[in-house]
């Protein structure tokens, strides 16, 4: 996150700089305007001051003014922008970051058998779906809290398509490997085929999501 911050900051001198490029020769011309209108240059280099179109210095001022006021509008406008945007990417960054840690600490919990079959197993209905069951529910619900705020970032733009894509890939799978971690939480010792490729299934299954959320997590954050 630290990189967009340092980008912003960049965008920041970017901006000013650009705007004093054009600001500082304007300011000087106009200083050295008065200046030589002040001392009565004119007069002094033998110029008839009344042969002067004072009209036109005017609206060549006034025009100078509104476009300086033009520019910095404009840059200023651009430098908010950069802000924003940056601001966007750090929100997306803290929330995805938010939900593959509180999904990576959840899988690990299922790990432990008897925790499930103290705490979780009794509040679970067999006869109800797991969307019914609210324990379960929580668990493949709760990291994604702020599932909809990802997406509507993602529509504005903020998202990048890629990690848009690990992000629902993320969450299909945790919600799978929840249900199914409860489900078979007691297939520990598997003895026949079928029970060997569902045991094989979730423990490789669960590894593998495993180490794509810590690779996120170190990677990206």
């Amino acid at each position: 996150m630290n990189t967009h911050r340092q980008n912003s900051g960049f965008f920041d001198f970017t901006a000013r700089r650009k705007s004093l490029r054009i600001i500082i020769p304007v300011a000087l011309a106009l200083i050295a305007y008065f200046i030589l209108d002040y001392v009565n240059v004119p007069t002094l280099i033998g110029l008839t001051p009344s042969n002067i179109n004072v009209d036109m210095f005017g609206i060549l001022f006034n025009s100078v003014i509104v476009l300086v006021l033009y520019v910095v509008s404009f840059y200023y406008i651009e430098n908010k922008q950069n802000e924003k945007y940056a601001n966007a990417i750090d929100t997306v960054d803290a929330l995805l970051k938010k939900t593959y840690q509180e999904c990576l600490d959840n899988l690990k919990l299922l790990d432990n058998k008897e925790m499930i079959e103290e705490y979780i197993m009794p509040k679970v209905d067999g006869n109800k779906s797991f969307s019914e069951n609210k324990v379960i529910h929580n668990l493949q619900t709760l990291p994604f809290s702020s599932f909809d705020a990802v997406i509507e970032l993602a529509v504005n733009g903020y998202v990048e398509k890629e990690k848009l894509d690990n992000y629902l890939d993320i969450k299909k799978e945790y919600q799978y490997l929840v249900s199914v971690k409860i489900t078979f939480f007691d297939l520990v010792n598997p003895k026949t085929d079928g029970q060997k490729a569902m045991y094989n299934d979730i423990r490789t299954r669960d590894n593998v999501i495993k180490r794509k959320i810590n690779g996120f997590l170190n990677k990206t954050y």
